[in-house]
């Protein structure tokens, strides 16, 4: 058993059930978890995306940032995502506050709204990167989180991720 994260400032850390045959390790994940770090192994602290930046009108998502959170995809989509940070937050919305869900990697970043509605900025598209990750795997039947395998030893500088429902694999990239 073992907890993995994609990033270390990733806030899940699913377990996989990991099996080493022939030298390499792998297995499904068997549930969500989230485990604090020691403190010689935090990141620091990383800026919160899109904070201060020019907002960027995107097109739509398909559902509200609280249906998305409530469906309990949150973790499968950080596994189909390489590179990309994924997480909830609290902002101001229409006079109130509002849950978000965001993603950020490098300068790029993006914000699904309560409405559905998608603002961010950067050199890539977060919110149709996200978008398609969330319609590919319900495309796939919203496959269980034991649906997805880790194979911890694929090469020197990743970690692939695979679905057999969704007929894919990721590559994330070995952080230190």
């Amino acid at each position: 058993m073992l907890p993995w994260s994609p990033h270390p400032a990733a806030h899940s850390t699913p377990i996989a059930a990991l099996t080493v045959r022939g030298g390499r390790a792998s297995g499904p994940f068997v549930r969500e978890a989230a485990f604090m770090r020691d403190r010689t192994q935090r990141p620091g602290d990383l800026p919160f995306p899109g904070l201060g930046q020019p907002p960027a009108q995107a097109p739509g998502f398909p559902v509200g940032s609280g249906e998305l959170i409530g469906s309990g995809t949150l973790t499968r989509l950080m596994l189909m995502l390489p590179g990309v940070r994924l997480g909830t937050g609290v902002r101001p919305f229409r006079g109130g506050h509002g849950r978000i869900v965001w993603t950020g990697a490098g300068p790029a970043w993006a914000y699904v709204w309560p409405d559905g509605t998608v603002t961010g900025g950067g050199d890539r598209d977060l919110g149709a990167e996200l978008a398609d990750a969330y319609r590919r795997l319900r495309e796939a039947g919203l496959p269980a989180l034991d649906a997805f395998t880790l194979d911890a030893d694929p090469g020197p500088d990743f970690y692939r991720v695979s679905c057999e429902a969704a007929g894919r694999h990721w590559d994330h990239p070995v952080t230190p």
